[in-house]
């Protein structure tokens, strides 16, 4: 299998979801700027309050107007490039928890094995390696994430899997 893609998903989503106004340019580059100051890899970043920010402007980023093409281009490059080194501290300390025994501070809790076995089940079963494939997906403690390494194609259908779960 090529062309994998790697997700982080919170699994503590705001209780209301957010109907979040397109911002400005402006309004955009500024919040762009303070985020990418906030994770910025001399100081480690709370990925509670940053991986959502991270997302929610690589989200409006399409939408903003008057935005060179090379410039949004520039953007997003950098707003991914956050979220892969949360990621990667991510899957390090989850690494360093199992060495000495733990899963990121605890133990899965019941809903996350749920959602873990209903995504296992329901997205292309053949292609998780507990069935033979080789997508993983994983339970981390804190914050609650779960860490998924699958095709492009298979995120998709995870995405849908969740908006379902949602309404």
């Amino acid at each position: 299998m090529t062309g994998f893609a790697l997700t982080l998903i919170l699994c503590a989503p705001p209780a209301q979801p957010e109907r979040t106004a397109v911002p400005t340019k402006e309004e955009f580059l500024t919040q762009y700027s303070a985020i990418m100051t906030a994770t910025r890899r001399s100081t480690p970043p709370d990925p509670e309050r940053t991986v959502p920010e991270l997302c929610r402007l690589h989200g409006l980023l399409p939408a903003v107007e008057r935005l060179p093409r090379d410039r949004r281009r520039m953007y997003q490059k950098g707003l991914e490039s956050r979220l892969r080194d949360h990621y990667r501290r991510l899957v390090y300390e989850t690494r360093q928890a199992r060495k000495r025994g733990g899963n990121g501070g605890g133990a899965v809790p019941p809903a996350a094995g749920q959602l873990i076995n209903l995504i296992i089940n329901t997205v292309s079963p053949n292609s998780w390696v507990v069935n033979g494939g080789q997508g993983t997906i994983s339970y981390w403690n804190n914050p609650p994430a779960l860490i998924i390494r699958q095709s492009s194609e298979n995120h998709h259908q995870i995405g849908g899997v969740l908006r379902q779960l949602q309404k």
